[in-house]
């Protein structure tokens, strides 16, 4: 039993050292890394969608598509507001409209600056046109006396008529109105009272004769003008919260030549400083009453303001 015994342990022992001679050697490394799952053979995209040269970058094909479908959207007759595609198509409509009349807008703007100061440069003179500009200048930083009450009628306009609630719209049009108009009577009550006191020629620091009894006068033409077209840029407020500001572009086109026209007629007459101003902005005034009159008459007499 004994010689048996030790057999079978020399058996398992040489079964052992046979098994361990097998195995790879560096057993306790870290296995390799497997391969990408990613060939590394993937093909590149084509040259020619990494826009190389113009032909890449501005698709020409896609940018005469465009155009084509802007063309579709400029006209005056509005879409099928009915289904969901008109009304998407309408919306594109108002605002390619209203890009467009406003660069119009702007265009002849500058073309009509451009015209008055060569046509009134050499009539007044270098200090009476000085005059004119600071005059200009100091009366445009009044622009934020309406205390934000332009910009939160186009907020609560849009909000109302995004929710069809014309009633809601009525009431902002009314009270913004009147608000704006108590406003501007302050302030022309206040200058008024203040006018008689204030030497305008040494505010303005001027000493030609002719500016110096025009200072004052000048000044009050500039102001009216202001506070008039305060409460009367609701019509464009009203407008713009519709999608419609292509209509008060059109009227600012007419004002602006209208007033080109009141400028050549002060002109022709011999007419001085104030009566130049009184001229040209007093043709963006009728621009902008028209424009009150056609929304406020015709396009839309249910929002025309009411005390009631």
């Amino acid at each position: 039993r004994g010689d048996t015994y030790y057999s079978l342990q020399a058996r398992r022992q040489k079964e052992a050292s046979h098994e361990m001679s097998i195995e790879p050697q560096g057993k306790d490394l870290l296995p390799l890394a497997e391969p990408p799952s990613v060939g590394l053979t993937e093909e590149l995209p084509p040259a020619a969608t990494l826009g190389t040269g113009f032909g890449g970058v501005f698709n020409v094909q896609r940018i005469l598509e465009r155009i084509r479908s802007l063309k579709g959207l400029l006209r005056l007759k509005p879409f099928d507001t009915s289904t969901e595609e008109g009304r998407s198509r309408e919306r594109y409509r108002r605002a390619a409209l209203t890009t467009l009349t406003s660069v119009m807008a702007k265009a002849v703007s500058v073309c009509v600056s451009l015209v008055t100061v060569r046509l009134t440069i050499h009539h007044l003179g270098v200090e009476r046109y000085g005059l004119w500009m600071t005059i200009t200048s100091v009366v445009s930083l009044l622009w934020f006396a309406d205390l934000g009450m332009g910009n939160g009628l186009l907020n609560a306009i849009a909000e109302a008529h995004g929710r069809d609630d014309n009633d809601s719209v009525r009431r902002y049009v009314s009270s913004a109105f009147f608000v704006l108009i108590g406003i501007a009577a302050v302030l022309l009550l206040a200058f008024t009272v203040v006018y008689p006191f204030v030497p305008w020629h040494s505010v303005f620091n001027v000493s030609n004769p002719l500016a110096v009894r025009e200072a004052g006068p000048a000044l009050f033409v500039f102001l009216a003008y202001f506070l008039c077209n305060m409460p009367l840029d609701v019509v464009q407020r009203v407008q713009t919260g519709h999608q419609e500001g292509f209509a008060g572009n059109l009227w600012a086109v007419v004002g602006s030549l209208t007033g080109l026209s009141g400028l050549l007629i002060a002109l022709h007459l011999r007419g001085g400083l104030p009566w130049l101003i009184l001229g040209l902005l007093g043709g963006q005034v009728f621009g902008v009453a028209g424009n009150w009159i056609f929304e406020f008459g015709f396009t839309r007499p249910g929002l025309r303001p009411s005390w009631t």
